[in-house]
């Protein structure tokens, strides 16, 4: 290595030797080696503390506040809440509250009844005749036999159930009762005939054959008159 000798001033002091760029960067790159691993060495301590710190078990120290609930401190005011009223209680067997019900309206007056005329007073008298029985055949009708009564009514009326009176005696309209013909109901003078004279009476069947077994008989007859 040749180690280069200070040269001298003028008057025999040795001129300052100044250093090279190569030796200057070797210093710089020595300082900064050094730094680093300080702070490496730093880093690495303050890890192993923290570890050493999370690995050991936690427990409360003597001088520790205690953790009191918020009712027990002093210093903590709560809000109190608002108590709902309680629902009032029904008192037993006491009456509902009567409940005023409108009364309805009156009725609206009925009108006056219409009054029927009275029925006209029925009589009754019993006259004792000689009955006979005829048909709508021309035997017994001859040619009044066109299926209509003296009295322009049908032979259909009533059911058929009719008789034959002298209309001087028994007008039309008149009403018998016959015993043994139609139940002994009462039953209209209808027609006439040229033998029909006084206390003669002709009772009607729709058959000549019932007309025969009739007969003729001799009956106390019921007069239904109106006065």
């Amino acid at each position: 290595m040749i180690v280069e000798k200070p040269k001298r001033e003028p008057g025999g002091r040795p001129r300052a030797r100044v250093p090279s760029n190569a030796l200057v960067r070797g210093r710089n790159a020595g300082l900064l080696t050094r730094t680093g691993q300080g702070v490496l060495l730093a880093a690495g301590l303050l890890v192993a503390s923290c570890l050493a710190a999370m690995a050991r078990p936690w427990s409360k120290t003597a001088d520790a506040e205690p953790i009191l609930p918020l009712e027990a401190r002093g210093d903590v005011t709560l809000p109190v809440p608002d108590e709902e009223p309680a629902p009032a209680r029904a008192e037993p067997n006491q009456p509902a509250p009567a409940v005023a019900v409108p009364s309805p309206p009156p009725p609206a007056p009925a009108p006056p009844a219409s009054v029927a005329p009275p029925a006209p007073a029925v009589t009754t008298r019993t006259i004792r005749m000689r009955v006979t029985a005829y048909c709508p055949c021309r035997v017994c009708c001859g040619r009044h036999s066109d299926g209509k009564t003296a009295s322009g009514k049908s032979i259909l009326t009533n059911g058929s159930h009719f008789v034959a009176a002298d209309t001087r005696l028994l007008a039309f309209g008149t009403r018998v009762s016959v015993p043994g013909y139609y139940a002994g109901a009462p039953v209209p003078v209808l027609d006439r005939g040229a033998r029909i004279k006084g206390r003669r009476l002709d009772v009607f069947f729709r058959s000549h054959q019932r007309a025969k077994r009739w007969g003729t008989r001799w009956l106390n007859v019921t007069v239904y008159e109106a006065r």
